[in-house]
């Protein structure tokens, strides 16, 4: 638990925060791990060179090609760890020299059900079917198809989704070297291919000039960098691509000179998250290296994660959903407060008994001290209702929503739940005083690659409603909630994980009227919501390349104004009020910015800064409340908030009031993030208990209820 001290600083919330930051990190191949004979005896096949290479998709298989005219298969027992290859002997795909006399390069479609290599005698690419996915010993020659590129087709690579198809081509350009983007009428078919464009080198420089020899192509799996080898200069050449898999706007960044293959280097491969690099050598020792990178796909630059749509997505939904805990905690109080005007002429509410129990001590000392100061007994004096003690309320939501892609962050899909439970009760001169205790999730998906952000917070509000003349009143709460945050950050087949914990203060006023006619009601209201939110550092830990996050502080302050409408309807014993909110809120809140670092590059941080939600906003929703005889008291209520020019979010929110002429006994109790709630009634001579827990914060939570009955005596 984050002392809280820590409060301290979101105390600042309204200060906005610049940080200038370099935006380029420089990196390297960081070192070699272990280099592999893989032809001769006991290493492997008999193979006069080793040429492409590639890898299955989890990491347990790696391949190569030779001028044998086979691809070797090796099983690997630690994914994408070269030291634990063997070599598969008899799981080879042997094609011949009949097929293809110079094989070059190797790949496979995204599911390993085909395998393309590719050639300089003749220039083509032979695709071959696998019945058994990445199990090269079932490739089927005589059914495969041939498709004639010319030139002198080197490497071979296509993007994530099959859809282009990109050749090293050493006699492109006139012979001065060129990579050529392929289009494809269906995911890797190469049938009917058409040649898009063709990258020929940077301004005033030929491709042949940074390379002779060209060899291997591959790509970082977003697309936004290219590497290209070559068996002159002996240099991994890394290149930047604006448009992830598109040849129009590319930078040469640098080559790396690789010192153990000055002999030979050909093909290149990375493992699934970019955090190893693999090189072939067919002329010395016909081996392949493993080298460790400091970041991801980081050979000479490491990629600017400000510049990763899903990164930049990732921190913007923190933000969010810290504002959105804040909205959470608020509206639901309001909503009670709206409820009690358009209700104050029928509504009865007698004594309720409420306990509430935290194992936070300050939480305690609050709930001991502060709530009954606060909500103490003013004498019943010229109350507008009578015989007036606490009432008991809850409110529950779920919003779904999303925003989608924008130029720097991928789209996210929202999911959230929010449950509010409640007492209040009525003073002098017609005063409202409670405390909520609210409980929240979201569930948020981000990207296409399965990274997410799951956010969890408890905390409670004090609130007051003063009559402010004849049907006027001006409402404030303020409130503090605690949030927990589990992230999980994808890139590919390997992902890393954090967990992020925050505190936050928060607070709203709220001037509203209400006018009553003979066929409609409205009720006009100017709100002011303000918050501050302290999130803390965290490192990421997985199988990834990681990310070390600084704290955070997130200021809120929106700005509404609007109106609700409602109708009071008599049915039998029942009275229903059909009801209209409508509203324009403008969030004027500071902007926050976040830092963070490559674990491998402490020295090297990194900012997202201007983090923000859209400014202007419109909610409306729709709903009706239902109040029967019996003292039961619901609420419907569907709204829609719209962020302009950006996304949305739609809200389902159910409220229940049960007011009893019975002695009851309600209690409440948050103890380690363990939320209980016991109801206690008498019954002549008999009491009965009814409890409920459930544990807010658990990954799989566990739900307990209990039903007691027992003598008085």
């Amino acid at each position: 638990m984050i002392e809280f001290k820590k409060n301290l600083k979101i105390l600042i919330f309204s200060l906005s925060i610049i940080l200038f930051c370099n935006s380029n990190s420089i990196a390297a191949v960081s070192g070699l791990i272990t280099e592999k004979d893989v032809t001769g005896a006991g290493n492997g096949p008999t193979e006069s060179s080793v040429n492409g290479m590639a890898f299955n998709d989890d990491g347990t298989k790696m391949y190569y090609v030779g001028f044998a005219g086979k691809v070797y298969e090796f099983a690997l027992s630690t994914p994408f760890s070269l030291s634990s290859a063997t070599y598969s002997s008899g799981e080879d795909c042997n094609f011949t020299t009949a097929v293809q006399v110079k094989p070059q390069d190797i790949t496979f479609n995204s599911d390993g059900t085909a395998m393309f290599v590719t050639g300089s005698n003749p220039d083509d690419i032979n695709k071959f079917s696998l019945s058994v996915p990445y199990d090269v010993s079932t490739c089927d020659i005589d059914g495969r198809s041939t498709h004639v590129v010319g030139g002198d087709p080197r490497g071979i690579s296509f993007n994530n989704d099959g859809t282009k198809l990109f050749i090293y081509n050493g006699n492109g350009n006139d012979g001065n070297d060129s990579v050529d983007q392929y289009s494809l009428q269906s995911p890797f078919n190469l049938s009917n291919m058409v040649l898009q464009k063709s990258y020929i080198g940077p301004d005033g420089t030929t491709l042949k000039s940074i390379e002779k020899f060209p060899q291997g192509i591959t790509f970082s799996f977003d697309g936004t960098k290219m590497f290209l080898t070559g068996n002159n200069k002996f240099k991994v050449n890394e290149f930047n691509l604006s448009t992830a898999y598109d040849l129009s706007d590319v930078t040469h960044v640098g080559g790396y000179e690789v010192s153990n293959h000055n002999n030979g280097l050909k093909g290149i491969a990375f493992n699934s998250d970019g955090s190893k690099i693999f090189l072939t050598d067919f002329n010395s020792g016909d081996h392949i290296s493993e080298y460790s990178l400091t970041c991801n796909y980081g050979v000479i630059s490491c990629p600017d994660p400000t510049s990763n749509k899903d990164d930049v997505a990732m921190v913007e939904a923190q933000s969010e959903s810290a504002k959105q805990i804040i909205q959470r905690s608020t509206y639901p109080v309001l909503n009670r407060m709206n409820w009690l005007r358009r209700t104050d002429n029928q509504t009865n509410l007698v004594s309720q008994n409420i306990r509430l129990q935290f194992s936070n001590e300050l939480l305690n000392l609050l709930s001991k001290n502060l709530a009954p100061r606060f909500a103490s007994n003013l004498n019943n004096g010229n109350t507008k209702r009578s015989n007036l003690d606490w009432s008991f309320w809850s409110e529950g939501s779920v919003s779904i929503g999303k925003v989608g892609d924008t130029s720097s962050s991928s789209f996210k899909d929202i999911n959230t739940t929010g449950v509010t439970v409640g007492a209040d009760k009525i003073y002098e001169n017609n005063v409202t005083k409670g405390i909520a205790i609210n409980f929240s999730s979201d569930d948020v998906d981000i990207g296409h690659l399965g990274s997410g952000l799951n956010s969890k917070s408890a905390g409670f509000t004090f609130y007051t409603s003063r009559p402010k003349g004849e049907n006027k009143y001006f409402d404030t709460l303020i409130g503090l909630n605690l949030i927990s945050m589990s992230i999980t950050n994808n890139t590919g087949s390997s992902s890393t994980k954090g967990d992020r914990d925050g505190e936050q203060i928060f607070g709203s006023f709220n001037l509203s009227d209400r006018y009553e006619t003979k066929y409609l009601n409205f009720s006009p209201n100017i709100k002011l919501n303000y918050g501050g939110t302290y999130l803390s550092k965290y490192k990421e830990v997985g199988d990834g390349v990681k990310l070390e996050f600084g704290d955070q502080i997130i200021g809120t302050l929106t700005s509404s104004l609007g109106s609700s409408f409602d109708k009071e309807i008599n049915i039998n014993n029942s009275i229903l009020i059909p009801f209209f909110d409508f509203e324009y809120l403008a969030d004027i809140s500071p902007s926050s910015k976040q830092t963070f670092n490559y674990a491998s590059e402490k020295d090297k941080n990194y900012t997202i800064r201007n983090i923000n939600n859209s400014t202007h906003n419109i909610h409306s929703g729709v709903g009706f409340d239902l109040q029967t005889n019996s003292g039961l008291v619901m609420i419907t209520k569907y709204q829609r908030n719209q962020a302009i020019g950006s996304g949305h979010t739609d809200n389902y929110i159910i409220g229940i009031d049960y007011n009893s002429f019975d002695d009851k006994l309600y209690t409440m109790s948050f103890k380690n993030y363990d939320f209980k709630f016991s109801h206690q009634r008498m019954l002549k001579k008999f009491n009965l208990n009814i409890d409920s827990n459930y544990n807010f914060f658990e990954t799989n939570p566990q739900y307990g209820f209990y039903v007691k009955l027992s003598d008085q005596f």
